[in-house]
C-alpha cells in the first residue's frame, strides 16, 4: 500500500494499523542541519522529528515511539545496542 501523506499525518496514519506498528521504520530526507547558535546543545531538525513521532504514540506508549525511532530497525538488521 503507498499513501502519500506529510509529518505527522504520516505518523498516525502509520500507528493506526496497529497490527503492524513493529515493522514501521522512521526515515526522513529532510536534512539534518546542526544549529548556527554554537551554543545550541539540540538540533531543531532532530527534535521536532524525534516530538512528531513520540506524540504520535501517545503518552501511554512512549516505548513504540522509541521502536519506530530506531528500535524496529535495530531488531531487523540484528544490532545490538
Amino acid at each position: 500500500m503507498l499513501v502519500e501523506l506529510i509529518g505527522t499525518e504520516l505518523i498516525m496514519f502509520c500507528f493506526q494499523l496497529t497490527d503492524v506498528v513493529d515493522r514501521v521504520l522512521f526515515g526522513t530526507d529532510h536534512p539534518f542541519f546542526p544549529p548556527l547558535d554554537t551554543s545550541e546543545r539540540e538540533w531543531l531538525s532532530v527534535t521536532s522529528n524525534m516530538k512528531a513521532v513520540l506524540s504520535a504514540t501517545g503518552e501511554d506508549d512512549e516505548q513504540t515511539g522509541l521502536n519506530v525511532l530506531g528500535g524496529n530497525a535495530m531488531r531487523i538488521l540484528h544490532i545490538d545496542a
